[in-house]
């Protein structure tokens, strides 16, 4: 696939997130536990998240929130009284 079809179908998947919300008919995640946070990102960047996303089939979100845990992983990191899960 080319980085510039997956940026278009990431592009179409968010309008069509967005007719869903204003139609009210788009089912929105919880966000319990969870905090905003604005990235900058560069083009590049941007169409990589946008690749990994469609192939994973999750969320952007969700594909840096999984490479954070990886990376936080592969480098020994652990926070005091949070459970890794492994």
């Amino acid at each position: 696939m080319r980085i510039e079809d997956a940026q278009s179908r990431a592009d179409r998947r968010y309008q069509d997130k967005q007719f869903e919300a204003a139609q009210g008919t788009r089912t929105v995640q919880s966000k319990a536990g969870k905090k905003q946070k604005n990235l900058y990102l560069s083009s590049h960047a941007r169409q990589l998240l946008a690749v990994l996303a469609l192939r994973m089939g999750i969320s952007e979100t969700a594909v840096i929130e999984l490479l954070i845990r990886e990376k936080a992983q592969r480098e020994n990191i652990v926070l005091p009284g949070v459970e890794t899960g492994s």
